[in-house]
């Protein structure tokens, strides 16, 4: 398919014209040409922006160097081919100095076609490279105004090339020079940066955070991107990287956490005074109603029957009492190595102790069990600590059994660790609420009216963790729950 071409020809003589026009229409182009001779007429065809200038050297009224000068005043880059029946060498050189394509005697036409295509393919790199340079000066412009910082970088972490909010992120003096130095000594951080770096080697982009600091002594939390820059066969070219300064925002959102830390903070220890109310209230009350009726019936009383009051009385007594020692040891949880006294005790011996001192105080709806894979086992603890741990995971498996239902210490000796565990068959942990069940004041949401203010497994981890060891939990709803204490051997 032929090839349209607009030709401005500016020639006096009109078959010298169709002749070179007949020539490109040989060469596969459609043309669509005008012919002149006149500056004036010149001018006012440039208005229609021809896709070529074919021009005699000498006309009756100008020549070629004449209206290249025309040319290049209107600002338009349109190619200009000198097409003359004879012309010197420094006529012809002069005309290329002034900015002509080409020149061609017109004798010799036969290559006028693939002159022509050659400017224009001149043209259009020409009209590539300008269009790039100034999409290169509008990105430059981009990035040096930029609020975010740009470094680039060599393949080894050299600095090429920094724009202004460099300066201003890490409070240099504008003198003072940077390119040439090395990444790490501007971010303040050799082993930070060298990760980066290897990192940049395997991976074409990197998103992050890192921590720096200023000329002036300043600590920043920059979130940056780094890039690998590539040419188009894929060689990797420099690395570039973009860094935002986020440390009011991360204060900010410390601070958020904070005020949320704070006011569910306040929300457990306005949940657990109510429970603690509650829980005071309940044993105060029986307690009370038991002494009011000895008080009331002392004459006529049996003494089985005033036996069976007191009994009661002291019961809720303890209960207070175990309540206000919870009270108590929630104050020292987080010190309780400064009041831990171990001390060699054969674990064996202690916890069978330990296990049929609840077990006698439990009703016969539940069956406890003790078993031991030992014999023997001698471990530095503090009794007391440990007493009250595992008499609180004891008394949680029966008042969370209150169907009855198995309950079993069992004790092991694992992986060079001494393993107890606790099991029943009771009401289960939710899943939604094992990830807190450690956690001071919660509560599993599935206790209802069954009593209890939430400290007792905090103090419990706590103390294992003060022995070295650590406590996990398996539940099932419904199904018991298995609290599982591991004291390694090396601790």
């Amino acid at each position: 398919m032929p090839e349209p071409i607009h030709v401005l020809i500016l020639e006096d003589r009109r078959d010298d014209a169709e002749i070179m026009v007949l020539e490109l229409e040989a060469d596969g182009y459609e043309v669509r040409w005008v012919r002149v001779e006149t500056p004036e007429a010149f001018l006012d065809q440039l208005e229609f922006n021809p896709d070529i200038i074919l021009a005699d050297y000498t006309l009756p009224r100008f020549t070629a160097p004449d209206a290249l000068a025309l040319l290049q005043k209107t600002g338009r880059d349109i190619p200009f081919i000198v097409v003359t029946g004879s012309i010197s060498e420094e006529a012809a050189v002069f005309c290329m100095k002034q900015g002509a394509a080409d020149y061609l005697l017109k004798d010799r036409l036969s290559r006028l076609g693939e002159a022509v295509r050659h400017a224009l393919r001149t043209q259009n790199l020409r009209l590539a490279q300008r269009a790039a340079e100034r999409q290169l000066i509008v990105l430059g412009h981009a990035v040096d105004t930029s609020i975010n910082a740009v470094v680039m970088t060599d393949i080894g972490g050299v600095i090429t090339f920094i724009n202004r909010a460099v300066l201003d992120l890490w409070s240099l003096d504008p003198d003072l020079s940077v390119i040439g130095t090395r990444l790490r000594d501007l971010l303040r951080a050799p082993a930070e940066t060298e990760r980066l770096l290897a990192h940049l080697t395997l991976q074409r982009s990197i998103k992050g955070e890192l921590h720096s600091t200023a000329r002036a002594g300043r600590k920043m939390v920059l979130q940056y991107a780094a890039n690998q820059v590539i040419d188009p066969t894929g060689k990797l070219l420099n690395l570039m990287f973009t860094f935002i300064d986020v440390t009011e925002q991360k204060k900010a959102e410390e601070l958020r956490a904070e005020l949320q830390h704070e006011r569910e903070l306040r929300e457990l220890k306005s949940r657990f005074v109510s429970m603690l109310v509650h829980d005071f209230r309940n044993p105060l009350t029986s307690l009370q109603m038991s002494l009011s009726l000895i008080e009331k019936y002392t004459e006529t009383f049996s003494l089985d029957q005033i036996r069976e009051k007191l009994s009661a009385a002291q019961r809720q007594s303890a209960n207070i009492n175990q309540l206000v020692d919870d009270v108590l040891m929630i104050g020292k949880i987080e010190h309780l190595s400064s009041i831990f006294s171990p001390e060699q005790v054969e674990l064996v011996g202690f916890c069978r102790t330990l296990f049929e001192d609840v077990a006698a105080s439990v009703s016969e709806q539940h069956n406890l069990r003790f078993e031991t894979r030992i014999e023997e086992f001698r471990y530095p603890v503090d009794p007391a600590l440990l007493r009250r741990a595992l008499t609180n995971l004891l008394a949680n498996a029966v008042k969370y059994s209150p169907a009855g239902g198995s309950i079993t210490m069992t004790l092991s000796t694992e992986k060079n660790a001494f393993v107890l565990r606790v099991s029943d068959s009771g009401i289960g942990i939710p899943e939604a609420d094992q990830k807190r069940i450690f956690d001071g004041f919660h509560r599993a949401s599935n206790v209802g009216s069954i009593g209890g203010t939430g400290l007792g497994l905090a103090i419990v981890k706590q103390v294992i963790v003060t022995h070295g060891g650590y406590i996990t939990c398996e539940s099932k709803l419904n199904r018991g729950t298995t609290f599982t204490i591991t004291l390694p051997l090396d601790s």
